[in-house]
C-alpha cells in the first residue's frame, strides 16, 4: 500500500454556528483543512485554505483560471530549512469515471493514458512570493460528488467529505518515497509566515460535455478537475497501489524520505462544463465581497465605506478577486490576567447580486468560513445568504467574534465566502493586536 493511504479527511465543521445552517448545506458542503486542534487556527503545518475558479462552471473553448490560498503554518525554523512549494499537476482531469477525484490517479501515473484539457501558460500571480509555471497555486477540492444535481451542479469539494463546496486535503504519511521526480521547475519559497497566492490556466476541451457520460435529470455537463499540491520538499510520483483513493503522489523531503502529514497536503478543483444555452442552470459566478466590517479596529489610511452606501463604515478592500486584502487593521488585546477579553464582531459584506438563482424558486446557499492564525473565534463559519430566505442580515448580524491573544501581537485573519455550487472568494486581513 503507497504510504499516501492514510491521508484523513477535514474535521467536522463546528455543531453551533452564529446563524443554524440548513441541514442540506451540510450535506453538500465540505469540511476546513485537516491537522489542526483547533481547525480555525493555522499552526503546525502546511495548509491549503480555499481556492476558486474565475468560471465555476464554463463553457467550451473557454480559458478558466483558478487561483489558490495557501498557507505554511510550521514554526519559522522549519520554513526556513524546508520552505513549502505549491505545485499544479499539469493537465487537468476530464471526466474521471463516476465523477470521482481518484479516478484520475491512474491518469497521474500515466499520463499519456488519459484524454486531458488543454493547458496553457500558468501567469503565477502571487499574494506574497510564490510562483512557477506548472507547480505554483493550489486549490481546493471536490470528492465523492457526483457532478450536477438537479440542474444545481456542484463545483470544488474538500477531499474525503461526500461532496461540496470548498477546500480538500490530503496527507502523505512517513516512509521511503521510491517514486519518480516530478519534471517541474520549482516555484518560490513561501516566506516566513506569509499567505501565498497561486494561479494555474486551462481551456476548456471542445468535447468536455460530449465525452461525458448522460446523467438522467440533469443538464448535460462535463468536468475537470485541477490537481494542486502544497509540499515542504519535491514532489513525485508513486507506483500505484491496491487502494483506488490512495494518489501515487508524495512530497519527498531532503533526505529521500516521505515528509509527514504537517509538511504535505493536495487537493483539487471543481469546473465544470456547460453549454452556453444551457440557462440558468449552466450560470455561475463567485460571490463578491465589497467590503468587511472589524467593530472597534483602526486602520491607517482610508478604510470606511462612503456615509449611506452598504459599505458605510466598513473596511474597503483592495486588489481583486478571489484575493481580496483589507488594510492592516489595529484592535484592542487581552492584557495578561484579564478576565473579560474583548470581543471583536468580525465578517464580510457579499453583495445582493451574488445570491444567484439555481432552480424552482431557490437560490444559492451563501456562508463564510473564518481562519486566523491566531486568537480563537466564537464561530469558524457563519451564514449569509438562505437558499430561501435570502440575505440572513448586514454584517453585525452574520459576523463572527474574533477573541484576540495577549498583545502586543501581529498574524492574519481570513474569511473564506463560499456559494453552494463552488464559487469562492477570500479576503486577507492582516491584523495587530495592540497591548
Amino acid at each position: 500500500m503507497s504510504p499516501l493511504a492514510g491521508w484523513r479527511r477535514g474535521p467536522k465543521r463546528p455543531a453551533a454556528v452564529a446563524v443554524l445552517v440548513a441541514l442540506g448545506a451540510w450535506c453538500t458542503s465540505s469540511c476546513a483543512p485537516s491537522g489542526f486542534q483547533d481547525e480555525a487556527q493555522l499552526q503546525g503545518g502546511v495548509r491549503i485554505l480555499a481556492s476558486s475558479a474565475d468560471a465555476p462552471y464554463a463553457h467550451p473553448g473557454q480559458p478558466v483560471s483558478v487561483g489558490v490560498l495557501a498557507y505554511d503554518g510550521r514554526s519559522p525554523a522549519d520554513r526556513s530549512a524546508s520552505p513549502m512549494h505549491i505545485y499544479w499537476f499539469p493537465v487537468v482531469c476530464e471526466n474521471p469515471a463516476l465523477d470521482a477525484y481518484y479516478s484520475c490517479f491512474a491518469q497521474f501515473a500515466h499520463p499519456d493514458g488519459g484524454t486531458f484539457g488543454q493547458v496553457v501558460e500558468d501567469d503565477a500571480s502571487t499574494e506574497s512570493e510564490d510562483g512557477g509555471v506548472g507547480d505554483s497555486g493550489g486549490a481546493d477540492a471536490g470528492v465523492g460528488d457526483s457532478g450536477d444535481s438537479g440542474d444545481s451542479g456542484g463545483a470544488d469539494a474538500g477531499v474525503g467529505d461526500s461532496g461540496g463546496a470548498d477546500a480538500g486535503s490530503g496527507d502523505s504519511g512517513g516512509s521511503d518515497a521510491g517514486g519518480t521526480e516530478m519534471d517541474a521547475d520549482a516555484d518560490a519559497d513561501s516566506g516566513p509566515g506569509a499567505p501565498v497566492v497561486s494561479t494555474f490556466r486551462f481551456v476548456v476541451p471542445p468535447n468536455a460535455i460530449s465525452s461525458h457520460p448522460v446523467v438522467p435529470g440533469t443538464t448535460p455537463y462535463g468536468l475537470l478537475m485541477a490537481f494542486n499540491f502544497a509540499c515542504a520538499g519535491q514532489l513525485q510520483l508513486l507506483p500505484l497501489s491496491g487502494n483506488p483513493q490512495a494518489p501515487p503522489l508524495g512530497c519527498v523531503g531532503a533526505n529521500g524520505q516521505l515528509v509527514g502529514p504537517d509538511s504535505y497536503v493536495f487537493g483539487y478543483t471543481r469546473v465544470y462544463a456547460y453549454e452556453a444555452d444551457a440557462g440558468v442552470s449552466g450560470v455561475n459566478t463567485n460571490p463578491v465581497v465589497d467590503c468587511i466590517d472589524v467593530e472597534g479596529a483602526s486602520a491607517s489610511g482610508s478604510a470606511a465605506g462612503d456615509a449611506g452606501s452598504l459599505c458605510a463604515g466598513m473596511f474597503q478592500l483592495a486588489g481583486e478577486a478571489p484575493s481580496w486584502t483589507s488594510l492592516p487593521v489595529t484592535i484592542p488585546g487581552c492584557s495578561a490576567g484579564q478576565t473579560q477579553c474583548p470581543h471583536i464582531k468580525i465578517g464580510a459584506h457579499v453583495t445582493p447580486e451574488s445570491w444567484e438563482p439555481v432552480a424552482n424558486g431557490l437560490h444559492e446557499e451563501i456562508w463564510a468560513d473564518y481562519y486566523s492564525t491566531f486568537g480563537t473565534f466564537t464561530h469558524d463559519a457563519t451564514l449569509l445568504y438562505d437558499p430561501m430566505a435570502g440575505l440572513i442580515g448586514p454584517p453585525k448580524v452574520t459576523d463572527t467574534e474574533f477573541d484576540p491573544p495577549v498583545g502586543p501581537a501581529d498574524g492574519y485573519v481570513w474569511i473564506v465566502v463560499h456559494d453552494n455550487r463552488g464559487g469562492a472568494v477570500w479576503v486577507t486581513v492582516p491584523v495587530h493586536v495592540g497591548p
